[in-house]
Order: C-alpha cells, then structure tokens, then sequence
C-alpha cells in the first residue's frame, strides 16, 4: 500500500516534515517484498476492518468475510474500550496498534518526551504505549529530525571502572556548568547534580558558583530526597568539605562524607550527564527558539530522568518513584480527546485502568530481584562508571561553542 495516497488525501493539512517522512516512508514500502507490503503497517482502513470483524465475534455473523482473515483478526487483535470508544489492541503485547496515519504524530510526540532522544530511548518509549510501529519508521523519523542531526555527538568508546552505588542516594556526584558567555537574567551557572545508583538528576540555575548558593539548592535537594552519604564534587576538596560543614550546621545528626575529587573511575558519570544535558537543552532552545536557558531546565531534566539510561537499562524515573512514567498515558489521551474535564464524568473502573498484560504498571522496587543489593553485587557491570574521558570535559567546559550554542 502507498504512502502516497495518505500524504495526497491530507496535503493540505499536514507540514513539509510530515510529508517528507510519509514519502520516505512509501519508498521503503516499495523495497520490500510485494506480500509483505500490505502487512507492514496497519492503515485507517485496514484499522475499520478489523475492528469490524472481531466486533462481529469468532463465528462471525457476515458470511462474506474470508474465514482465513477472519481467524488472522481473531489471533492478532483484540478490541479495548477506552473511555467509552473502542481501540483496537494487539493480543501479544496489549498495547494500542497505531495507525499509519498516525505514526508522524506519535512520534513527533515521543521524540519531544525524551528530549529529542535517540534511537534506542524513542524506541523504548514507543514499547511501553504503542504496538505495529516498525522500527524502520522510528529510524526514518530521527533522519529527519535537523536539530537532532547537526547535534549529533560523537561517540567516545571509555573503559569501564567499577564504582559502586548500593541504593538511592548513597552517592551523589555533583559538578558546575559554566554559562556565564551566555547569562539569562542574573544566572550564569548551572549545578547539576546525579545520583550515582538510579542515574537520577536534578539541576539548578545559580547566580554564581559561590557555596552558600550552592548549599541552598543542596538543601532543598536533600529535604525531598533524603540526605546523601557520600558528596562527590570536581570542584576541589575544601570547596566539597564547606559545603559539608555549612550542611551540618542547619542538619543536625547529618552523616555525609566528602567524595574523592576528579578521578577516572568517580567522577565519569557526572560529566557524560553535563554533556547529555547540555545537548538536550541546546535542542530544546532551539525548537521553541528562546535564549532563556532557565525556563527549559526543569522539561529537561524531566525529559532525562524519564527516558530509557543504558546503564540500569530503565528509566531513572522507575528507580526512584517505582513506577512507569506516563503510564497509562493512551488511556489519559482519550480521556482529553473525549473533552472530559471532571473525574466524575470519568468511567467507574477509569482508575484501575492498566496498560500491562499482568493488570500492574507499577513496580515494587523492594520485590524487584533486579535491583536487590545481591543482584547488583551479581550485576556489577550495571553500576559501573567509565572512566573520565578528556574529550567530555572539554566539551562541557566549552559547551557554548561545542554543544548548547
């Protein structure tokens, strides 16, 4: 089936992106086997015809309908109802089967949610919500993606040195970006902080590198989160023992120790999250064209904390908080496309709605082997941080020039 008839159908509807992607997308088709080409995606047509044959049941009341398609509908798709519509879903993974007409938006929708993330981390994203998006169109969309092409990084292949982080919050690495060729109103730092177990960041624009400006964003970090026990700053011992000593003072009974400074094997982690930070946040002034680096902070980190880390191979997100982010996000976008604004309008189960097979989005982390003390003593090669990497530090102390402008 061509592309070329949806892109003709909707033309005058849709941006110059959209229909580059739809015209890539209908020349992969054309590559491909002739009987595979109808099988590849699912259409809005093809969408109504399913969803017809299964609303008719497995005997099937219309006789014309080819009992073979009809046993194919039957093991391949399910219908779900969804705030009063019916969604047709696929049987393996219970996800909602999208649509070819539908796949741009999508995934103009994800890619944002990430932070205009890879590959692998849209990928994941469209796993957890959406089933019969191929990974060819995933592939397809990221090549058209400018600001994600002109920022792509380079990758620097690091050797991995063991350091090892037994729960949330045990160590905390923290490090100072500097801004100040580019000041938004008063502030020309960033701190950024990582915990070293879940991958999990938080950052902070400052005036000035100043310690007391510092141990106030330290403070309302570890007044949510809980205290540290191990404090890890590149930023020279006496500046991380101050910050301990100021810390102690308004804490009592506080139990932190000063990390080591710069070193191959501990301070690695925080200066690819510099530099993963800085590369989402220059794409994300460049997509909504602003220069006020401080108002897009907070969706930045956001978009980090809750797309996929390879190194726990989750989200930092479902580490931290034990549950998925945006679950059951498809069934709270027909709730919006319903026009319902009023939980009493909502259905009566709308509440115990799960995206999951098992009728559970939501994880234990104390039950969860994969991430008991034992496990990850196994599984060292999950806490691992590479080594500090010469080319990283210097695209993050250059990061106007190299990587956010």
């Amino acid at each position: 089936m061509a592309a070329a008839t949806i892109i003709t159908e909707v033309a005058n509807e849709v941006s110059a992106d959209e229909k580059g992607f739809y015209s890539k997308i209908d020349g992969h088709i054309q590559t491909l086997a002739p009987k595979m080409r109808g099988k590849w995606v699912i259409t809005k047509t093809m969408c109504k015809d399913i969803m017809n044959v299964l609303k008719q049941g497995k005997a099937g009341g219309n006789t014309d309908i080819d009992p073979q398609h009809r046993a194919r509908c039957v093991k391949y798709f399910k219908l779900s109802n969804l705030v009063g519509a019916d969604t047709l879903c696929a049987i393996d993974t219970g996800k909602t089967v999208v649509m070819l007409e539908s796949f741009y938006h999508i995934l103009h929708e994800t890619h944002e949610q990430t932070g205009r993330g890879g590959r692998d981390k849209v990928r994941y994203e469209i796993s957890q919500h959406y089933s019969w998006i191929p990974s060819k169109t995933i592939d397809i969309f990221l090549s058209g993606c400018v600001a994600c092409q002109i920022r792509k990084p380079v990758k620097n292949h690091v050797v991995p040195k063991a350091i090892i982080s037994l729960g949330f919050m045990t160590r905390v690495q923290i490090d100072l970006i500097d801004l100040r060729t580019r000041p938004d109103k008063q502030f020309n730092w960033i701190l950024h902080c990582r915990d070293h177990f879940s991958k999990y960041s938080w950052a902070f624009a400052l005036p000035t590198k100043e310690a007391p400006y510092v141990l106030e964003k330290l403070q309302q970090l570890f007044y949510q989160f809980g205290p540290c026990r191990i404090l890890q700053s590149d930023n020279g011992r006496e500046f991380t023992a101050q910050i301990i000593k100021d810390l102690m003072k308004t804490w009592t009974g506080l139990a932190i120790v000063s990390g080591r400074p710069r070193h191959p094997q501990s301070q690695g982690l925080i200066e690819r999250g510099n530099a993963t930070l800085c590369n989402i946040l220059g794409k994300f002034m460049h997509q909504h064209g602003t220069t006020y680096w401080t108002e897009c902070l907070l969706p930045v980190v956001y978009s980090m904390n809750t797309s996929l880390s390879r190194a726990v191979n989750t989200t930092p997100f479902e580490i931290v908080f034990g549950q998925k982010p945006r679950a059951d996000c498809v069934f709270w976008k027909n709730v919006s496309e319903q026009g319902i604004t009023d939980e009493t309008d909502l259905p009566s189960d709308a509440l115990d709605v799960s995206t999951g097979d098992d009728g559970n989005d939501y994880v234990d982390i104390n039950d969860s082997d994969s991430r008991s003390i034992p496990s990850i003593i196994q599984n060292l090669d999950l806490e691992y941080a590479p080594s500090y990497d010469e080319e990283i530090a210097a695209a993050c102390s250059a990061v106007n020039a190299a990587i956010l402008f």
